[in-house]
């Protein structure tokens, strides 16, 4: 990624929410984080 400030959300997070943050934010990935904020994964729009 070549963003200095990804986009994020918590672990816990609905499929939903996190569509609606992709459209808001104009992107196709975002990173997932946990509790202690380190990313354990990412969602895409196309998954």
């Amino acid at each position: 990624m070549m963003t200095r400030e990804p986009l994020t959300l918590p672990e816990d997070t609905m499929i939903i929410e996190a569509e609606e943050k992709m459209q808001k934010h104009r992107v196709s990935t975002l990173l997932v984080t946990n509790k202690a904020n380190k990313v354990t994964g990412l969602v895409r729009i196309f998954d």
